[in-house]
């Protein structure tokens, strides 16, 4: 019986090292996607820094929030889904990009409650928060989400 506790316990140490090495931290590169690069424009680097999430909203625009971090796969895939659905909703809805992993950044992570990556948080044109979905939209689903808030305004 003890044999197979200690076996089951190196089996489980195994997976969660393999766990940590395939999904850990991996070396940053400037853009979220490697390989491709989001339209600035479309994903532009956020100015938040310790500021209230009301006042991301520019001008009265509503305002999708995309909370990720370079190493991360899931976030990876949002970007390339972002950098395909933004341009169409450019100067509708301002696209608001924030790292977890900047220090600059931490104070706006807190004030948004991110806790897991990628979240997309997506503000009205008053700043208040209708919707947050945690992980990967799919890019038909955000279409939907972005319209919706657009017409919204």
């Amino acid at each position: 019986m003890k044999e197979k506790i200690v076996i089951l316990g190196v089996i489980a140490a195994i997976a969660v090292l393999s766990a940590v090495k395939s999904f850990g931290p991996q070396p940053s590169s400037s853009s979220c996607c490697p390989g491709s690069t989001p339209d600035p424009k479309a994903l532009a680097p956020s100015q938040s820094e310790g500021k209230d999430p009301a006042a991301l909203v520019p001008e009265g625009k509503p305002v999708w929030v995309l909370a990720h971090s370079d190493w991360c796969a899931q976030c990876q895939e949002m970007s390339r889904i972002a950098s395909k659905v933004a341009p169409a909703f450019s100067g509708k809805v301002a696209f608001v990009e924030v790292k977890v992993d900047d220090p600059a950044q931490q104070a706006m992570v807190q004030k948004l409650k991110i806790s897991v990556i990628p979240t997309s948080i997506f503000l009205d044109a008053t700043g208040k928060e209708r919707d947050r979905v945690l992980g990967v939209i799919p890019e038909k689903d955000l279409k939907i989400k972005l319209q919706s808030l657009a017409e919204a305004r």
